[in-house]
């Protein structure tokens, strides 16, 4: 579904759309959908793709959302895996930039899990969503040989990150 970007007090900002994915999640090839659900994951700030109606037996299929920062990306990953997606054409979203979104790490994984406080308690949740992609592929219902090919693109979130220059 398109989601409509706003500011502090609200107001549109932009709106991202499915015309961005252009059926890249609807391939018959499962390994794909997933190196193109990593990929257009990263660098966003928000995770559009999760919010919508995903089957129940899908769901089933997953880990469901963890407590660490990415977790979402990881289950958008993981349904990418088990099934094509379809996505809404219609604005059914809202997310609200903040005024210092620097900050926005550390109050989610506050809001997560308030007991993992700190710097280094965030990098450490950054790192377990790292691992998790890569469980998610070995958890996934393909089979063996399909699994070893989407193991790869469970390490471009470190690649993204690193070249970037942001901590690991």
């Amino acid at each position: 579904p398109q989601t409509v970007v706003t500011d502090s007090n609200g107001a549109p900002l932009y709106t991202l759309g499915s015309s961005e994915t252009d059926g890249l999640l609807a391939s018959d090839d499962p390994v794909a959908r997933h190196r193109n659900m990593i990929r257009m994951l990263q660098g966003k700030v928000v995770n559009r793709y999760l919010y919508g109606m995903h089957r129940l037996e899908l769901l089933k299929k997953t880990k469901l959302l963890g407590s660490y920062v990415k977790a979402d990306s990881v289950l958008a990953s993981e349904l990418a895996l088990c099934g094509r997606l379809r996505e809404v054409d219609d604005a059914l979203n809202y997310f609200r930039l903040l005024d210092n979104p620097g900050k926005l790490s550390f109050s989610l994984q506050n809001y997560l899990d308030p007991s993992l406080r700190g710097r280094l308690k965030v990098s450490l949740s950054f790192r377990r969503s790292y691992l998790e992609f890569f469980l998610a592929a070995c958890r996934s219902p393909l089979h063996p040989a399909s699994k070893a090919r989407a193991l790869p693109s469970c390490f471009l979130p470190v690649v993204y990150r690193v070249t970037r220059g942001q901590a690991f």
